[in-house]
C-alpha cells in the first residue's frame, strides 16, 4: 500500500499547479467552475464532408 501512496504522491507533485488539489472538495469546486466556463453559447459554422467550413456559399479550409 505504501508503494501506491508514493506513486500517487509523485504523480500529484508532477502535475501543474492548476491541477493539484488539497481535497476532493477543492477538486469538485474546480471542476464545477470549469464546467460553468465552458458551457456557454456555442456557434458552429456549417462544414462540408471534408471538414471545410462553408461561408456564404464558399468553402475555405479550416486552419
Amino acid at each position: 500500500m505504501s508503494e501506491n501512496l508514493m506513486i500517487a504522491h509523485r504523480e500529484w507533485a508532477a502535475r501543474p499547479p492548476d491541477q493539484r488539489f488539497q481535497s476532493l472538495d477543492a477538486l469538485e469546486q474546480a471542476v464545477q467552475r470549469r464546467r460553468e466556463l465552458t458551457h456557454g453559447p456555442f456557434f458552429f459554422a456549417p462544414a462540408d464532408r471534408r471538414g471545410r467550413v462553408v461561408r456564404g456559399g464558399r468553402r475555405s479550409e479550416i486552419e
